[in-house]
């Protein structure tokens, strides 16, 4: 925590560490299982794994935070996990109501992971910052240490150790157990357009546009080892090309089919 001298000093603001299994809700007023720098992880390699970084300022907003992760270096030897291996995102939330069920948190809700850009923080309010790590194939086993900068435009810069465990075997692209998650795009688009409408437009106006937005859904599904359903049309060739390439990204199953799942789904001879 920065030393706070005299009133003209900058904000003072925390940094803990969560772990990805945990949700944060940003105005309780502490984080059960929360743990002061390091942040530790560990996975195999051509795996990814999360771990959140957490902060909050007692006194001040803090404006245009950005946050630089440096590469990670072998502790026992000469391995690398280069910069562009770990990625960033501030973690987006949506408000909820109360419902006709029992829920263990009405309001703020985290959810939404946007792009990593420059974030300002309320104050009193926690705010996690989702970072990921990516092992390549071929990594040689063992301890990686690396520094993730904070740096908030009004306040000082403040670093958190990265300390990351390779173990000593290797996860296929294409898992075994073969799955298949419904994936709805209108979902997306009503979700986007209703809570983001700032980021929908933005997708819109894109090349690629909002195919692009899903596609990056399907992607990230596919990096977890989970399987989108797809419903599609193999008798299409541009179908064929594209399930070629999920496939070479590890895509384990997907759906025959645009009405797949539902009662009488018989393609192609019902369409």
């Amino acid at each position: 925590q920065i030393p706070n001298s005299a009133s003209s000093s900058p904000p003072q603001y925390d940094i803990l560490v969560m772990p990805s299994t945990e949700k944060v809700f940003p105005e309780v007023e502490a984080l059960p299982g929360a743990r002061p720098n390091p942040a530790h992880l560990s996975l195999a390699r051509n795996e990814y794994e999360a771990v959140q970084l957490v902060l909050r300022s007692q006194t001040t907003p803090l404006v245009q935070v950005t946050v630089e992760p440096s590469p990670l270096h072998q502790v026992n030897g000469a391995g690398t996990i280069a910069r562009r291996h770990i990625s960033w995102s501030p973690v987006g939330f949506v408000k909820t109501k109360k419902a006709s069920y029992n829920v263990p948190h009405v309001g703020w809700w985290p959810d939404i992971l946007p792009e990593a850009a420059p974030f300002d923080v309320k104050q009193r309010w926690w705010q996690p910052i989702w970072l990921t790590v990516f092992v390549p194939p071929g990594t040689p086993p063992g301890e990686y240490r690396g520094i993730v900068t904070i740096r908030p435009a009004n306040a000082q810069a403040q670093q958190v150790q990265l300390v990351v465990t390779v173990w000593d075997f290797e996860l296929p692209t294409t898992p075994t157990l073969k799955t298949a998650f419904d994936v709805y795009p209108s979902r997306i688009h009503s979700a986007y357009s209703t809570f983001f409408p700032q980021w929908w437009d933005a997708w819109k106006s894109r090349l690629g546009g909002t195919e692009l937005l899903e596609q990056r859904f399907y992607d990230d599904l596919i990096r977890h080892r989970l399987a989108p359903i797809l419903n599609m049309e193999p008798n299409r060739p541009e179908v064929v090309r594209y399930l070629g390439r999920m496939r070479e990204q590890g895509l384990s199953a997907f759906a025959i089919g645009p009405h797949i799942g539902s009662f009488d789904s018989n393609w192609p001879k019902d369409p």
